[in-house]
């Protein structure tokens, strides 16, 4: 259901970015700047994973009053906004990456989600069902530089059925500041005649081959990658450091973070 992936989503970014916040600083490689780093570690065995479902309200929330903007544009949708500053650069496409600031409140003022707060821009892939659709479609509004305020009718949000603390039928207020549109990358094309393949099937190629500590078995390494699913007409981009802005850092050998390949190829 796609308010359920939404609401998935916006918590995993939230969970990703708490976990940033308790790394240290790390050097970059460019020289004035600095990055955040981080370390999976295996959970204590008392621990367990957060399931969504538990924060679902034991009853219905009480329904908020709805608003309407008597100075915003509508949209044939219903969706309502107010475009607060013109941005001057790219306008997203479906299939495009974008990275926004962005502030989610109920009608009466109840916060939802702030990625101000959480300290980092969220990330999304344009035409994924990764974000609400009244949502997506202010966005495609937008250029990058601009900020936009959008009312999402229920039918454009959670619809009649709610999610959570959120009661049903309720309209969404979402700020959003577009910072950058990118098109999604593309993998390097690499002749299979110029493919490493292990024992174990992995098919590799070293683009370039570093000059330090060699990576072993218990070492700790911090990569930024981008991951494909391969298709037989094209490659499905996944994700990518580049969307999340922080490196990953992890220990070879545990298993815990990272697919068995890539932390053989690593």
């Amino acid at each position: 259901m796609k308010n359920i992936k939404w609401f998935k989503w916006l918590l995993i970014a939230g969970m990703f970015v708490l976990t940033l916040a308790a790394c240290q600083p790390a050097e970059s490689a460019y020289e004035g700047e600095t990055v955040s780093t981080v370390e999976v570690k295996t959970p204590p065995v008392d621990s367990v994973a957060v399931d969504v479902n538990d924060l679902i309200a034991a009853e219905t929330p009480a329904p908020v009053e709805p608003i309407v903007w008597t100075d915003a544009k509508s949209t044939e949708s219903g969706l309502q906004y107010i475009m607060e500053v013109a941005g001057e650069g790219t306008a997203p496409q479906i299939g495009d990456m974008i990275s926004m600031n962005y502030i989610a409140s109920l009608p009466d003022g109840t916060v939802l989600a702030d990625s101000y707060s959480m300290g980092q821009p969220a990330a999304a892939i344009m035409g994924r069902d990764q974000l609400l659709p009244g949502w997506e479609e202010g966005i495609m509004l937008m250029k990058a530089g601009g900020k936009i305020n959008l009312l999402l009718p229920p039918e454009l949000a959670f619809g009649s059925e709610g999610y959570g603390s959120i009661p049903p039928d309720s309209q969404i207020i979402i700020e959003v500041e577009l910072i950058s549109v990118e098109p999604v990358p593309t993998p390097m094309e690499v002749a299979e005649k110029d493919l490493t393949t292990t024992d174990t099937g992995l098919q590799y190629y070293d683009v370039e081959v570093g000059d330090g500590a060699e990576a072993v078995v218990n070492s700790t390494v911090t990569t930024n990658y981008a991951i494909w699913v391969q298709g037989e007409s094209e490659n499905l981009f996944i994700g990518s450091t580049a969307m999340g802005g922080t490196p990953a850092t992890f220990t070879l050998g545990q298993l815990v973070a990272v697919f068995p390949g890539w932390d053989e190829g690593a």
